[in-house]
């Protein structure tokens, strides 16, 4: 029986956030795995850092869902890759071969954004006993309130049904979730920075207001971005510098 399955949705009409509805919902019920929750709307919607992700009513794929992955901390960006790498084949196949994963949460079409992730987790000792996931994929809007954002609707010039993509993300997620609970690390490792964004090229960046520019060589499993600067690798985690277009 698939973890990720179609009777397991609780769909709302709108909400603040999915992932909050969810990590509210499991406060109270315990929820059990594969639990997911959509949404047409969020009033709230959250990104990495709290940043805020704007999508148009009825337009978009917007849902959060719970699972159990029984982690060590130390391995927790794996929940990222796993996730990613879903909706980057889910994308890749409808798109073509222009989609990449953007570190440290988002998928790229070209070079604009067309999905992200917010990964959140309950810790119990030394280990991620629950994580709430949230996705939202650009789907049929076609006018964004940021530069560099697109969707499928743009890309094709068609509209995409959001119940069928669904049912596709949900087939990569139980694939590539197999693979992390069966500890297959290398391989997600791997397969993960064959499609990151400039990897192995040089790139700009800011940190505390001064501007540095570096070769990206891949992360860490706290998923911290390892930059060679000055012929050295040095780690940056998500907040601590800002990825420059040029």
């Amino acid at each position: 029986m698939s973890l990720f399955a179609i009777n397991n949705i609780i769909h709302l009409k709108e909400c603040s956030s999915t992932n909050d509805y969810l990590i509210s919902l499991n406060k109270k019920s315990n929820c059990k795995e594969g639990t997911v929750v959509s949404t047409d709307f969020q009033t709230k919607g959250r990104g990495q850092r709290n940043n805020v992700w704007y999508s148009q009513k009825n337009s978009n794929l917007i849902f959060s869902f719970i699972i159990q992955p029984s982690l060590p901390i130390s391995y927790q960006f794996f929940l990222n890759i796993f996730t990613s790498l879903s909706i980057y084949h889910v994308l890749k196949t409808i798109l073509g071969e222009n989609i990449r994963i953007k570190w440290p949460n988002d998928l790229l079409y070209s070079k604009d954004k067309i999905a992200g992730i917010l990964v959140e987790n309950i810790i119990s000792g030394k280990k991620i006993q629950k994580s709430i996931i949230g996705i939202g994929i650009n789907v049929n809007q076609k006018e964004f309130p940021l530069e560099n954002a697109t969707s499928i609707i743009n890309v094709l010039s068609q509209r995409y049904k959001r119940e069928d993509l669904l049912i596709f993300v949900f087939k990569e997620l139980e694939k590539h979730y197999n693979l992390l609970i069966n500890k297959k690390f290398n391989l997600l490792y791997t397969n993960y920075l064959s499609v990151l964004y400039n990897i192995n090229k040089k790139v700009f960046f800011l940190k505390k207001g001064k501007k540095y520019n570096g070769i990206i060589k891949g992360i860490n499993n706290f998923g911290s971005l390892k930059i060679e600067v000055n012929k050295k690798i040095k780690l940056f985690s998500h907040g601590e510098i800002k990825l420059l277009k040029k």
